[in-house]
């Protein structure tokens, strides 16, 4: 599930998924909090989320999902919930243009805030580097950063904690 939820995420050239989960034995990986949720008549698990404690907040992390349009549909309502109810999660690409766009979860906007919540360091970017994003996503989420993460720089941005 997790693999699924991960393959359009290229970790380098015709590699794709987690950049910290890549087989099962790669679990608990720091997660402390497990959710999975089955929406339908099959036994298995259709929606799969992992979080842990960070700065007295959840941070909500690693997401799997069956494929099927309703766990997607779950995944990104209870997300949302999650996010605007105190929890935390570090996005980008698809899934961060979705919580913006769609749900308007808050961002949080300074460096000095992100990396206390975060208790790590980040390469502060601010704006969205692409025009067309920073345009539409708008002065309230001028909170991009870029860390390491699996042993590669990634663009972010924590959203929630509010």
């Amino acid at each position: 599930m997790i693999q699924n939820a991960y393959s359009d995420v290229e970790l380098e050239p015709g590699k794709f998924g987690n950049a910290k989960v890549r087989n099962p034995s790669d679990l608990p990986a720091g997660y402390t909090v497990m959710q999975a949720a089955d929406i339908d008549s099959d036994p298995d698990p259709d929606y799969f989320r992992g979080s842990k404690v960070k700065s007295g907040r959840v941070k909500l992390g690693i997401v799997g999902h069956d494929g099927s349009d309703a766990a997607i549909q779950i995944y990104l309502e209870e997300t949302a919930r999650q996010l605007k109810s105190g929890g935390m999660a570090e996005m980008s690409g698809k899934i961060a243009h979705i919580m913006i766009t769609r749900h308007g979860v808050p961002a949080v906007t300074n460096q000095e805030d992100v990396e206390s919540l975060l208790g790590k360091s980040v390469s502060w970017v601010g704006k969205h580097p692409e025009e067309k994003y920073s345009q539409r996503y708008g002065p309230a989420y001028e909170g991009w950063y870029s860390r390491q993460i699996g042993g590669a720089q990634h663009m972010k941005i924590l959203l929630g904690a509010v």
